[in-house]
């Protein structure tokens, strides 16, 4: 090799190594860019301030409509059933003082004339022994007496013949026939099952915690509390005002639950044109109101946990957990009585993830 190429490969040598030193003093020398910190924005969260209420709720229950009162009407008076009304039928209602048989009067008849006369004679007996001897004296009190006998001798014959034509005394529904014409029939003998159609009643069951709800002393007093019971009777649904009465004081031992007895007046809308009967037997829905409750929250439905407790903004925009008492549920709300304060900012947004402390953005809150 010449001496001339060596001197060439040494300066091209000494250019590349000078180059490569260059270039990494300068990538050392070189300032690296500031890192941007990405500040984290809080989730957001919507928020109803809790605000007092005094609220009226509904329970809701079901039951059979049974009458209150029924009896099995006997006969007082011994005799052949001479005649029956038309009208005495099962399942007729019949008015109080409709005649449904008569029995044969021929005997009582003749009792009430004989104690008439009778009557007749004590009486001109006592004026006349009463006008001979003194007022105190045996045979004036033994007169007086028989005079009294015959007047209730009289009362009692009237009274038998009376009881030959035989009435409900009440609107009656004839729920079961006993007898009927030419039966001969005996003091005390059955001769229908009535039902009185005044008052019906419905038993009503209700949880231990809808109780209270109802009436704060239920067994010692007559709750009052108005019930619209509901009736489907095929297309159309009849509706009516009933009343609960009172609250049994036992509980079912199978359900656990108590029974609040509603009242309903004149079933069968005899004296009320404008409503529309509901037959004994019929099942029927009702609608409870309780007595108006104090210090009540209604909150969207949406700010109630799993595990029954809700969410409330604290000053610092943080959350706080509190458990609830929730008197009752609808579709869209709760009605809590106890856990939240008035004025504190429940949050009805859930969040993938809610826990104690964690910061939070509210947006659109109420005012």
């Amino acid at each position: 090799m010449n001496r001339s190429v060596a001197v060439q490969l040494l300066l091209i040598i000494a250019i590349l190594t000078g180059g490569y030193f260059a270039s990494q003093a300068m990538l050392t020398l070189r300032t690296s860019p500031e890192k941007q910190l990405v500040p984290k924005v809080p989730p957001a969260v919507k928020t109803e301030i809790a605000r007092q209420q005094t609220l009226t709720l509904h329970i809701h229950s079901q039951g059979t409509l049974k009458p209150r009162h029924q009896i099995t009407l006997l006969s007082e008076v011994n005799g052949k059933v001479l005649s029956v009304s038309p009208e005495f039928l099962d399942g007729n209602i019949v008015p109080p003082e409709k005649n449904l048989l008569t029995i044969n009067p021929i005997d009582y008849e003749v009792n009430l004339a004989n104690a008439k006369a009778a009557l007749l004679s004590a009486q001109l007996d006592f004026e006349d022994k009463n006008a001979r001897y003194q007022p105190d004296s045996l045979a004036v009190k033994q007169s007086a007496e028989t005079l009294q006998a015959a007047r209730k001798k009289l009362d009692q014959s009237q009274h038998d013949l009376n009881n030959t034509r035989i009435s409900t005394g009440f609107t009656a529904l004839i729920s079961k026939k006993q007898v009927d014409a030419g039966q001969f029939i005996t003091r005390g003998s059955p001769i229908a099952n009535l039902i009185n159609t005044a008052i019906g009643e419905i038993h009503l069951p209700v949880r231990a915690e809808e109780l209270l709800l109802i009436s704060e002393k239920p067994f010692t007093s007559s709750p009052g509390n108005r019930v619209t019971l509901s009736l489907q009777l095929g297309s159309d649904i009849i509706n009516r005002e009933a009343q609960i009465t009172r609250i049994e004081a036992n509980i079912d031992e199978k359900t656990r639950t108590y029974t609040a007895v509603a009242s309903l007046l004149d079933p069968y809308a005899l004296n009320n044109s404008s409503a529309l009967p509901m037959a004994f037997g019929s099942f029927v829905s009702a609608t409870i109101e309780s007595r108006p409750l104090e210090n009540l929250f209604v909150i969207p439905s949406t700010a109630l946990q799993i595990d029954g407790s809700v969410f409330i903004v604290d000053s610092e925009n943080k959350l706080r957990k509190r458990p609830v008492s929730v008197l009752q549920k609808t579709d869209s709300d709760i009605i809590i009585n106890k856990g939240i304060n008035v004025g504190e900012r429940v949050v009805t947004t859930p969040l993938a993830e809610m826990f104690n402390g964690l910061e939070v953005r509210i947006v659109e809150p109420s005012p």
